[in-house]
């Protein structure tokens, strides 16, 4: 229920309370949330700007407007903490890292960072990501006839391969099954726990938390098995642990210690293939579900490409390539939902907000918006043609994030992406296995449910 309240945050301006969405049930819209999180996004994309929303315990305040957006993760982003709930979940899986940390941490390490992921670097590993690419296609040849492939499976293995030779400069055939199966389990346990708040604590020997444990060791003795074989031979070699290696603090002259080269390379490895992978997986699906949009495809790489496997230097000419990738990010983008926690009393617009007040910004309902997006159900990568850009405000596209957090890996993975893209579309046209469901599965990441099996027929 709306309260007729209102606040007076400074001299001759009257700050509206937030209106407040009624609640369905005694706990509020948690049980909707819990069964379909984007439903509910969308629900409070549809009631306003800014709405309050209860679930559970707590009053949770959805947040629908560009400038507020852009409030929260650039103009004031000081105002506004990750320490959420969720973020207290992931530190405990991955520890403190760039993407967990925060403050003084996070902007010592953001700076140590950022030189990594230079143009000229991200262009250094286009041998690497067009050779794995490759590799997989000619594995797809020698494969059974008319056998459907799960095209989420093929792109979680060739991305965590990719990004295994990029950060560690080996080859992750044998334990990528093991590290996808982990990274797939530890997700489901954050889902899991986000959704059950009062599950008990990790340290209790339940089945569950037995199996995310195990999870987590595994993880980790796979990746400390890679650093400290790099630390004992004493190599340099051009990949992004050596360049995390040869880091120093600019005031102490310090380098990371193993384990803060574990959490750093750990987020890496996860963050490098799991959005990427799921991204190219529902880039499948429209494609398959497009005609119009997989023929203009399929000539901009004739075009381009002229029959040879597509490399780095390739990236820039393959723009309608990268429409079809920004345009699936838009409707499906990887990461779905974010969360801030104000640190003071704060003003939206015409709002009040108040301190310590838990704030969601959806990518996924932003980027529906009817009031930014024509028809925005469906799938157009002309949107993102030079004559639509910079019609929209910003922060109405943010597959990415934004503001200073913006993610440090976006380079890498839109060139990540766009050869894997090409590279695949230039061989095979995909289609869904008959009688395929389709539907979000909202984790960590926005992944397609039960899998994406397709039939590959060559072009």
């Amino acid at each position: 229920m709306s309260h007729s309240t209102t606040m007076q945050s400074e001299p001759q301006t009257i700050r509206r309370e937030i209106p407040t969405l009624p609640s369905p049930h005694l706990l509020g819209w948690l049980g909707e949330f819990r069964n379909d999180p984007l439903a509910v996004m969308l629900r409070a994309q549809q009631a306003g700007d800014v709405v309050r929303m209860r679930l559970g315990p707590r009053h949770v305040y959805f947040v629908n407007h560009p400038a507020y957006i852009q409030h929260i993760l650039q103009d004031h982003h000081r105002n506004f903490s990750k320490d959420t709930r969720v973020m207290q979940l992931l530190k405990y899986a991955s520890g403190e890292n760039i993407f967990t940390g925060e403050g003084e941490f996070w902007l010592q390490r953001r700076r140590l960072m950022q030189p990594m992921f230079h143009r000229k670097i991200i262009e250094s590993f286009g041998d690497v990501m067009t050779q794995t690419a490759n590799e997989m296609l000619a594995e797809w040849q020698t494969a059974p006839k008319n056998q459907p492939l799960r095209m989420d499976q093929e792109m979680t293995r060739v991305t965590l391969k990719i990004v295994g030779r990029a950060l560690f400069s080996v080859d992750l055939t044998g334990e990528t099954r093991t590290l996808g199966e982990m990274f797939a389990r530890a997700n489901d346990d954050l889902i899991y726990r986000i959704q059950h708040p009062f599950y008990p604590p990790p340290f209790v020997p339940t089945p569950r938390n037995r199996r995310a444990n195990v999870a987590r060791r595994t993880t980790q003795q796979i990746i400390l098995r890679l650093i400290r074989e790099r630390m004992a031979s004493g190599e340099n070699k051009n990949d992004l642990l050596s360049l995390l290696m040869s880091m120093r603090d600019e005031e102490t002259g310090e380098g990371l210690s193993e384990q803060e080269l574990y959490r750093e390379t750990l987020v890496m490895l996860f963050a490098g293939h799991e959005t990427t992978s799921n991204a190219l997986t529902w880039a499948w699906y429209y494609l398959s579900q497009n005609p119009q949009t997989e023929s203009t495809l399929h000539a901009e790489l004739a075009a381009v490409l002229h029959g040879r496997a597509p490399i780095m230097q390739d990236v820039p000419q393959l723009v309608y390539t990268r429409r079809v990738l920004d345009e699936t990010m838009r409707l499906a983008p990887p990461a779905w939902i974010m969360s801030r926690l104000s640190l003071c009393d704060e003003t939206l617009g015409e709002y009040a907000l108040p301190a310590r007040a838990p704030v969601v910004l959806s990518p996924y309902s932003m980027h529906r918006h009817p009031r930014y997006w024509k028809n925005p159900a469906a799938f157009d990568p002309e949107r993102f043609a030079p004559e639509n850009l910079g019609k929209q405000p910003r922060f109405v596209y943010m597959p990415f994030g934004g503001g200073p957090r913006l993610c440090i890996g976006q380079p890498f993975a839109l060139a990540e992406a766009t050869l894997l893209l090409a590279a695949i579309a230039q061989r095979y046209t995909l289609r869904l296995v008959p009688n395929t469901r389709v539907e979000d599965a909202p984790m960590i990441t926005l992944r397609v449910k039960n899998g994406l099996p397709m039939q590959l027929t060559r072009r």
